[in-house]
């Protein structure tokens, strides 16, 4: 019996957290902790009574063993119920990709976990950024950090392209410079097309980031360097869409 219980009750745990994820992703409540957890706790309790009422059935007991059977497997239950409210409150959260600043790292309608508990945003990380003054969340990659020189060197004009360097070193050849797009990050512009356009120095509380999708991304070349307080994590997993796997 106890075999019994500990399979029916693993699957019904990975149900309940697969329930989870999808509902959450679904209201759109990625970064609202109260409004998530509440969603949590009504999935698990409402799972909860359907399983004990499916068992009470099944063992034809109604009325005999009804307060036994439910304090058996409540008592089971309800630490799980505890454990996974908590990680989709407090550690992951699910939530879903909306456009194409990121190609082709990410696709839009993706599903991705964030990892949220005390994350310190570093370069190289796809991150979230809620940005206030539009209400609305963007899905980044994070170019640098407080105490790094972010420069724009080897301008093409021609081909409306330059060389990205972090600290001086080259991390990036022929990205899309869109002189309109840059207006935010930096006033430091040269006006030579031979060496640096604009250079800008990192202050703490701040990064840059920008999306894969250099043609088409609203970033730090819009809106200038991130505070990292609208940083809401890092965007660790594709678990539905263009493909299953870890982000890098």
């Amino acid at each position: 019996m106890k075999v019994s219980k500990f399979v029916v009750s693993s699957i019904m745990i990975i149900i309940l957290i697969m329930l989870d994820i999808i509902f959450l992703t679904c209201f759109d409540i990625l970064y609202d902790p109260l409004r998530s957890f509440i969603i949590s706790t009504i999935i698990a309790v409402v799972f909860l009574a359907l399983i004990i009422v499916s068992i009470i059935l099944i063992k034809k007991k109604i009325l005999e063993n009804l307060f036994l059977i439910i304090v058996d497997w409540a008592s089971f239950f309800g630490l799980s119920i505890m454990i996974i409210s908590s990680i989709f409150t407090f550690f992951i959260r699910p939530a879903q990709i909306d456009g194409v600043s990121m190609l082709n790292t990410l696709h839009h309608n993706d599903r991705v976990l964030t990892f949220i508990f005390n994350y310190e945003a570093r370069k190289g990380d796809v991150v979230p950024i809620f940005v206030e003054s539009e209400g609305i969340i963007y899905v980044k990659r994070v170019y640098a950090v407080a105490n790094d020189k972010l420069e724009a060197r080897n301008i093409d004009l021609v081909n409306n392209q330059m060389n990205l360097y972090i600290n001086g070193e080259n991390i990036g050849d022929n990205k899309m410079i869109n002189f309109s797009e840059w207006r935010n990050i930096s006033n430091q512009h040269t006006g030579s097309s031979d060496f640096v356009l604009w250079s800008v120095y990192v202050e703490e509380g701040f990064i840059i980031a920008f999306g894969d999708n250099w043609g088409n991304s609203r970033d730090s070349r819009f809106h200038g360097p991130f505070p990292t307080s609208q940083v809401r994590g890092r965007v660790f997993f594709i678990f539905y869409g263009s493909r299953f796997g870890i982000i890098r």
